[in-house]
């Protein structure tokens, strides 16, 4: 088997466990309520599936999960939270919307950052509502940044376009992010940025 065949392999099952998990949630949230045999079901899907459990948007439903209940019960302002980001990664209010802006499918976005793009390593991802990412890493570049097809320890920033398929799970638009998350893990000082704080940074 070669090494590229395995990454497909195991890039496929991350796909399906990612998707099968947005399912859960999508269930889950359907009667925009959220009861603590939900929570517990999920956290122990999760806890049962460690690939997904590790892999953003995994990662942060379990980080969430867990501060929830760590003292044994789930308050109101816990539970508010918990469903705010549940309902946020749902799949039918994402393809209603199309949108990947944070508010709707709670994308690990740095809101607090300074962004300077001269000399910066960036890397986009998704599509963009300012223009074809052509346009975009066009401007990008005339800002003094350099471009890069693919996040790793030495990138910059990684720009989300506002707009995406709902399909994003399987898409390089979710492997970005997981791959900048991961490196981020990993002691990289890489940025997750919206396309607006991108477009700022342009002027």
């Amino acid at each position: 088997m070669t090494t590229a065949t395995s990454q497909s392999q195991i890039r496929s099952r991350e796909d399906k466990g990612i998707a099968m998990l947005l399912g859960i949630i999508t269930g889950i949230v359907a009667d925009g309520a959220l009861h603590d045999l939900e929570v517990k079901m999920l956290h122990t899907w999760l806890t049962d599936n460690q690939a997904v459990a590790s892999t953003w948007p995994g990662s942060a439903v379990v980080a969430v999960i867990e501060a929830a209940i760590a003292d044994g019960s789930i308050d109101a302002n816990e539970r508010t939270k918990l469903l705010d980001l549940l309902t946020g990664l749902a799949a039918n209010q994402f393809a209603e919307t199309g949108s990947a802006s944070p508010e709707v499918i709670a994308l690990p976005v740095d809101n607090e950052c300074s962004v300077n793009l001269k000399s910066a390593r960036v890397c986009l991802t998704g599509e963009f509502a300012h223009g074809t990412r052509g346009f975009c890493e066009q401007l990008t570049v005339q800002a003094g940044a350099e471009l890069r097809s693919t996040v790793n320890g030495k990138t910059d920033y990684l720009v989300l376009g506002a707009n995406a398929s709902p399909s994003w799970a399987h898409t390089s638009f979710g492997r970005k992010i997981q791959q900048a998350i991961e490196a981020q893990r990993e002691g990289s000082k890489v940025k997750i940025i919206s396309e607006e704080r991108w477009k700022s940074a342009l002027t």
